[in-house]
Order: C-alpha cells, then structure tokens, then sequence
C-alpha cells in the first residue's frame, strides 16, 4: 500500500481536529459534549474516506467508489471543522459575556493558539492549495487545454480546493475568535 503526502497530511489534520475537538469538548464539562461527539466521528470517517480513495478508485464488494465519493468526503472534513469552530465560537463568547465561568483550560489555549499562530497554519493550508491548484491547471495545459481524464484530475482538484478552503476558514477563524477574546485579556 502507498502512503502518499496528501493521506499524510489528512492524517495530521485529523489528529489534530480530533483533539482540538476533545479539548472543546471538555471545555463544554459533563453531558454537553453532545454535538462534538456527534460531529467528530464524521468529520474522521470523511478524512480517512478521501486519503484512501486519493490514490485510485477502490472496489467495496460489487461496488465501485471513486471521486465522487471523495468529494463528499471532503465535504464531511469541512462540515466537521465548521461545527468544531462553532462550538469554539459558543464556549468562548459564553465566556466572554458571563454565561459561564472563566476556564483555566481556554485561557492556556490561548495562550499558545494565538491569532498568529492560526494565520500561519491558514496560510499554510491555503498555500497548499495554491500549489495542487497549480498542479492540476499545469496538468490541463500538458493536454493543451483540451479534455482530460477526470478521476486523476479531481484527485488532485478535491484536495486542492478542500485546502483551500480549510486555509481560508482557518484564517476567518482565528480573527473572530481573537475578536471574541478582545474583553479576556
């Protein structure tokens, strides 16, 4: 089996949704961890879904998946980190207006997720994109522009545009959670 850098990468991202959603959750205490569980598991299975289907489409008994199923899959890993954003979103400005106690744990976050380091990790989900955005447009051109071969090309376009996304987001994400934490410092 190939490990190729994108499976690498979604892997990373993964474990790192994953325990970013883990810390929120416990952020929110006993019971109200509801949503998270809820979102997380998707968000993981969309993540593995697409890094196994990146190299070639795979065959499931009698049932051929391919870039189709890849793309939903990509979808799932951006409802996910939406949903883990917004319960950030809720916890932090819950605490902002005194809905809840001030948590030691959220102000350690902060202390090491900073505005900057979550433009730097944007930038470079983004670049990433750029760059297998590049790729794929250089791909078009060896065919002169003319028709191509769908599956190798959105193998690249899919990832190329969920990094794209996942970096603008992220970047949108850390203004408006340093916007939220304005009155905590």
């Amino acid at each position: 089996m190939e490990i190729s850098p994108f499976s690498v990468t979604v892997a990373i991202g993964l474990l790192t949704g994953a325990s970013l959603a883990a810390r929120a959750a416990r952020w929110y205490g006993p019971g109200d961890d509801t949503p998270l569980q809820d979102v997380v598991p998707w968000a993981l299975i969309g993540g593995l879904m697409g890094a196994w289907l990146w190299p070639s489409p795979r065959t499931l008994g009698r049932v051929t998946i391919d870039v189709h199923t890849m793309l939903y899959a990509a979808a799932f890993v951006l409802l996910g980190f939406q949903a883990i954003a917004f319960a950030v979103f809720t916890k932090v400005f819950a605490i902002s207006e005194g809905l809840l106690p001030a948590d030691p744990t959220m102000d350690k976050f902060f202390r090491y997720i900073t505005l900057e380091v979550g433009l730097v990790f944007g930038a470079l989900f983004t670049l990433a994109g750029v760059v297998a955005s590049v790729v794929a447009v250089n791909m078009w051109g060896a065919r002169h522009f003319g028709p191509l071969d769908y599956s190798r090309t959105m193998r690249i376009v899919i990832p190329a545009v969920l990094f794209l996304t996942l970096g603008v987001q992220t970047i949108f994400v850390s203004f408006f959670l340093s916007v939220l934490g304005l009155r905590r410092r």
